[in-house]
């Protein structure tokens, strides 16, 4: 957890490569670009490279980069294309760094260089997973592109518009919208299918655009819309309504948001026992037929009749002052 993100390039040389810049990027105390090259001992902090390509990449990945969380399983080559800076090539080695935001936390996460695929030099850097605010990642980023355009001058091959074009979407609330959404389902902007356009459109009018986003992570892809649908007839047409006590809902853990999501887990875990007064340990189902207020039994046979479906989220609504959610929540395992 840090407050310092940084993209530094150093000012145009008077001799040399004139496309070609020293470049840094820092987070917390340590430089992501450390680096020793073939035939020294002296570690480096600046690779050389030129940063247009890089402040391309910024701009053509950053809706996706800002908006898209890692896959629940390892890296596809589609989200390596769009987070994983040694994407960015252009014939140069960059460090072997992945980038990707989670609403108000960005996460910079540091691989271990097994490989070493880089003939020339080794990137230092050691591996880690760290959180800096989303806003702080923003102004880096901006910061960055700035000093690229300024750098570069009239020889910014068409930067500047496109670096104009993505700030009049990000300042206007309907595109942006969209365009975290898309983002939330693993599509480049304007990439999505045109039903699943549709279908999310439909979907935000009936239940508000910050539940449609979140129900958006559970399942990305094109067949997304038609998970979302699935799940949402199986909870309408279900009987069993869990009812949850107003003393566990709103939990609060701004003090935990630049944290580790397996922190925030046992954070989030640690208040909801205090506010059940539940110790450590099992819940027994006694106990969580209590705090549902239904019987264990009654809810084992409805989930059972669901059959194949197995659904990965849960709808909630409000009704007279109580927050209640509907059945299918997915498999469930009695304790």
């Amino acid at each position: 957890m840090t407050d310092r993100f940084q993209i530094l390039i150093e000012p145009r040389p008077a001799a040399g490569d004139p496309a070609t810049r020293r470049l840094a990027v820092r987070l917390g105390d340590a430089w992501l670009t450390q680096l020793i090259r073939r035939g020294s001992d002296r570690p480096d902090r600046c690779l050389e490279a030129p940063p247009l390509p890089l402040a391309f990449w910024f701009l053509d990945n950053w809706w996706r980069i800002r908006c898209e969380p890692p896959p629940q399983r390892d890296f596809p080559a589609q989200w390596r294309l769009a987070h994983h800076l040694l994407s960015v090539g252009a014939g140069y080695p960059w460090p072997n760094v992945s980038l990707w935001g989670e609403g108000s936390r960005f996460a910079v996460m540091v691989h271990a260089d097994t490989h070493n695929i880089q003939r020339s030099l080794r990137f230092v850097a050691e591996p880690a997973l760290e959180y800096v605010a989303s806003s702080t990642a923003e102004r880096a980023i901006d910061t960055f592109i700035d000093d690229v355009l300024q750098d570069a001058g009239s020889d910014c091959d068409g930067l500047d518009q496109e670096y104009r074009d993505l700030h009049a979407e990000r300042a206007d609330p309907l595109v942006s919208r969209w365009r975290r959404l898309e983002a939330l389902l693993g599509f480049d902007p304007d990439g999505a299918p045109e039903a699943v356009v549709a279908g999310y459109e439909t979907m935000s009018e009936r239940f508000g655009v910050e539940s449609i986003e979140e129900a958006a992570l559970a399942q990305q892809g094109g067949h997304s819309i038609n998970a979302l649908q699935a799940t949402l007839g199986a909870a309408e047409a279900s009987k069993v309504i869990l009812r949850t006590p107003s003393t566990i809902d709103h939990i609060e853990l701004n003090r935990h948001q630049l944290h580790p999501p397996w922190r925030l887990a046992a954070a989030t875990a640690a208040e909801l026992r205090q506010r059940l007064r539940v110790l450590p340990g099992p819940i027994r189902n006694p106990r969580l037929s209590e705090v549902l207020g239904i019987r264990i039994d009654r809810l084992a046979t409805q989930l059972a009749a669901l059959g194949a479906l197995r659904p990965s989220l849960a709808r909630r609504f409000r009704q007279r002052q109580q927050t209640c959610a509907e059945v299918p929540l997915g498999p469930w395992q009695t304790l």
